[in-house]
């Protein structure tokens, strides 16, 4: 099996200039859910409590449990998806990694459309779609699971980002595959490369905004759904 190493390191190198705006995504969503929680837990306390410390007390703790929970998912996955925004909107991040990837399926800059032997050239050069999916796979599986020598918070995020966008890549490369195949009986990694590249960052882009926007106000919604249920149900429960 090839050392993916350095592949993996001109990966992350990739991703280095969108962790700035990753960490402050996710920092700005650490001290927006801290002032929510910070509502949502004195509503709760005050509604549960009806007098009563022991179930003041209960509410508190439940509430900031969950507070806690969901400021970690949400933060890492605004952290995520906005530094890819940033990267796919500002430095054409999709195209570099999927013309990265492609390098790795033997689709190199020096492979273009020029050396084609016409029909007959991109007959021979289709594959079957059971192969271009199983190296796309495979390339993508090798570089996920390669390690780089970086640790630390920054290397984290860089690795957090990489996988994030190559997962989305593979998923849309896969899709293109098949079209490809019920099109023209065969898969052209060239012609996908190209077509692809022409598009994938604004295609990333809508796709990582309206997941964005859901995965907020279910986490959200979800925390605050919880935090009344507790002042409904305590009173009824705890009788202290």
């Amino acid at each position: 099996m090839p050392d993916l190493g350095p592949v993996f390191g001109a990966l992350l190198d990739l991703f280095g200039p969108v962790i700035g705006a990753a960490l402050k995504a996710l920092l700005k969503t650490v001290f927006g859910m801290v002032l929510l929680g910070a509502v949502v837990t004195g509503a709760t306390v005050w509604a549960a409590a009806e007098g009563s410390w022991v179930r003041a007390l209960i509410a508190a703790v439940a509430s900031l449990v969950a507070l806690a929970v969901c400021t970690g998912i949400l933060a890492v996955k605004n952290a995520v998806m906005r530094g890819l925004l940033h990267g796919l909107e500002k430095l054409q991040l999709g195209t570099r990694v999927l013309k990265l990837l492609f390098n790795q399926l033997g689709v190199t800059e020096n492979s273009t459309q020029g050396e084609r032997a016409g029909a007959i050239g991109r007959t021979v050069e289709r594959l079957p779609l059971r192969e271009a999916e199983a190296r796309l796979s495979g390339a993508v599986k090798g570089l996920l699971d390669a390690r780089a020598g970086k640790t630390g918070m920054r290397a984290w995020m860089a690795r957090k980002l990489m996988e994030a966008t190559l997962t989305r890549i593979e998923s849309i490369t896969l899709a293109r595959f098949r079209s490809e195949e019920a099109k023209a009986g065969g898969v052209d990694l060239l012609v996908v490369r190209d077509e692809l590249a022409a598009t994938i960052d604004v295609t990333l882009a809508k796709g990582i905004s309206a997941s964005l926007n859901k995965v907020n106000l279910l986490i959200a919604g979800l925390y605050v759904v919880f935090a009344v249920a507790i002042a409904l149900v305590l009173p009824a429960v705890v009788k202290v």
